[in-house]
């Protein structure tokens, strides 16, 4: 560490008091019996002046800087009466015979792992992550001091694994620091604070080396005691604002932070990071990458992988560890299917964690989603493909239920490559006055951040017109969405069934409108004949039954794709029973019909 003779010396000294009880004893008798400092009494000892051991301990010099040795000043509780606490459990490390250094600093931070040999590349950063090796490759090579990158994301999106995989293809000497002592214990943040320092002071004269900090919420997260007391000032725990200024800008190794939850973080401290990047949720596409990748060797069929990969939120740790219990279990001949455990498992933490079930495959995907089903006026394929181009716009589906308005914007994520945030009003509107804004800006806000496209179904709930509220809560709502728009940078989809309830202005924030209407002659025809094809009803091959049951589907002029979905879900478990009709499942389209709003009005003039 390039310490002094004196700082050795006062190192020795502070080692032996909180090592050797009679010698800790002595020092504290001398204390209690004469009128003198901490810092007289260790320059008596040592027979140093006293000007050269408060020189060795100020905070500006190597044992106070390097985390070694904390002093009183910094607000901490000392557990010796000298007011100076060695880290940790150094003391101990320090007595004896020692047959190298790397015992003493073990405790405290190290060497980098190895990324796992799975691990395969995310398609979706890679040019955040092409710009990250730059910087971190010339930061590294010409000693650029206070270079600080920040990586957050979820859980088990693999930030850890990515760092190790960037200090392992630039050839850097990673660092981590501990979570824990050696015997198990968590440690507290004071002491993950000075590993850090002490690491940093390790490496300063060493070249091409990289620290990584993770759970980052320890230093920078608030104070819970505060908190606790009602001061909501948001700050670190430890050390103070010179000790942050110093952490973020005059560390000289490269360090990467690692957080799942950057919200805990004062934007103070979020601007002094050189670079940024969030590591969330991985798009379908990578998914579908990782799922196939993680099951090679197990029988699932690509038509499975391609559903699990449609699951939101779904991790490469989740992948990963599905993947192994059905591996071991495969090994052990248990007897079930790969699909099935992983499927199982998948959900199981879905529940845990509080996310959404799984969605099993249901009757509308045996139908085969697609644009030709849709009765819009205009060219849709070239509306999606503006929005999939640009990478941001929004787009008003608007029509009666069961046209196609949410699926449309899930073919839209597919077809963008990105995780679809489905918001309804059940989860937005809250009876609490202001609550219902502060919802709205959260979903916005979570979409702009995992680059979401983001539906708000049921939108005639936010955007009700203005010129009818009674209360200012139904304008302030209004308002409030009209402003997120506005600012949105992504893809927003809004649907409703009832375009006349919204707000006049709120057509003018939609640069892409769609009047999404039932099913067309031939759309209908088209769609019962893969309904036959689906079902396989008795009388599929009849030519006579055929004919009378489309006949009867050509006259039922409000059907909507949504009303075929239905049929097939009620119908599916009759398939080769003998019972099933093509004129019963014509009667069937026909009573959905029935149950519409104007059911049996008759048009006025010509059909």
């Amino acid at each position: 560490m390039g310490l002094s003779e004196c700082e050795r010396e006062v190192l020795q000294i502070l080692a032996l008091n909180a090592s050797h009880h009679p010698f800790a004893s002595l020092l504290s008798s001398v204390r209690d019996a004469v009128d003198l400092t901490a810092e007289e009494i260790v320059a008596v000892a040592l027979a140093r002046s006293l000007r050269e051991v408060r020189e060795t301990l100020s905070p500006r010099n190597t044992l106070v800087r390097s985390g070694l040795v904390e002093t009183e000043g910094r607000g901490m509780l000392m557990s010796n009466q000298l007011g100076f606490d060695l880290l940790g459990d150094l003391a101990s490390e320090l007595v004896g015979r020692m047959e190298s250094a790397e015992p003493v600093f073990s405790a405290f931070f190290r060497p980098m792992p190895e990324p796992e040999g799975d691990q395969m590349a995310l398609a979706h950063l890679e040019q955040p992550l092409a710009r990250l090796r730059a910087l971190l490759g010339q930061a590294a090579s010409q000693n650029v001091p206070g270079v600080n990158i920040l990586l957050y994301g979820p859980p088990g999106t693999g930030k850890t694994q990515l760092v190790r995989r960037l200090a392992q293809e630039l050839g850097l000497e990673g660092r981590e620091v501990n979570h824990e002592t050696p015997d198990g214990t968590p440690m507290d943040a004071p002491h993950r604070q000075r590993a850090y320092q002490l690491c940093q002071y390790l490496l300063r004269r060493a070249s091409r080396s990289l620290v990584a900090f993770d759970e980052i919420e320890d230093v920078f997260g608030q104070d819970p005691l505060a908190a606790l007391f009602g001061n909501t000032r948001r700050g670190p725990r430890t050390g103070g604002k010179a000790w942050t200024n110093q952490m973020l800008e005059d560390n000289p190794v490269p360090a990467i932070w690692i957080t799942n939850h950057p919200e805990q973080l004062d934007p103070a401290y979020l601007r002094r990071f050189d670079f940024t990047l969030e590591v969330g949720h991985p798009p379908r596409s990578v998914r579908r990458a990782l799922m196939a990748r993680a099951c090679e060797g197990l029988e699932v069929s690509d038509e499975w992988l391609d559903h699990m990969a449609g699951i939101e939120g779904l991790t490469p740790a989740e992948i990963q560890r599905s993947a192994r219990v059905a591996r071991l279990l495969d090994q052990a001949a248990h007897g079930e299917s790969a699909e099935s455990v992983i499927t199982d498992h998948l959900s199981e933490q879905a529940e845990l964690q509080g996310r959404p079930p799984l969605a099993m495959p249901r009757a509308n995907a045996a139908l085969e989603y697609g644009l030709e089903n849709l009765n819009t006026e205009g060219d849709v394929d070239s509306v999606l493909e503006d929005l999939v181009v640009a990478g941001s716009g929004s787009l008003l589906a608007h029509g009666p239920p069961g046209t196609g308005k949410t699926a449309l914007a899930h073919h839209l994520a597919r077809r963008a490559d990105r995780p679809l945030r489905k918001r309804t009003g059940s989860e937005l509107i809250s009876p609490y006055v202001g609550q219902t804004e502060k919802n709205l800006a959260r979903a916005f806000r979570e979409a702009r951040r995992e680059g979401a496209v983001l539906l708000l179904d049921e939108a005639d709930s936010f955007l009700t017109d203005r010129s009818g509220a009674r209360h200012s809560w139904e304008t302030t709502r209004t308002n409030e969405l009209l402003v997120q728009i506005e600012a949105f940078s992504g893809i927003l989809v809004c649907a409703t069934n009832f375009l006349q309830a919204l707000d006049p202005a709120a057509l003018r924030r939609f640069d892409h409108k769609l009047n999404l209407r039932p099913l067309t002659m031939e759309q209908r025809v088209r769609l019962f004949e893969r309904l036959v094809e689906r079902l396989q009803p008795v009388d599929a091959s009849d030519g006579c039954a055929t004919e009378s049951a489309r006949a009867t589907v050509q006259r039922l002029d409000d059907l909507t794709a949504g009303d075929f979905a239905t049929v097939v879900r009620g119908h599916t478990r009759r398939q080769g029973t003998g019972e099933l009709t093509q004129e019963a499942l014509a009667e069937a389209l026909a009573a959905e019909q029935r149950l519409k709003p104007g059911a049996g009005r008759r048009a006025a003039g010509f059909a």
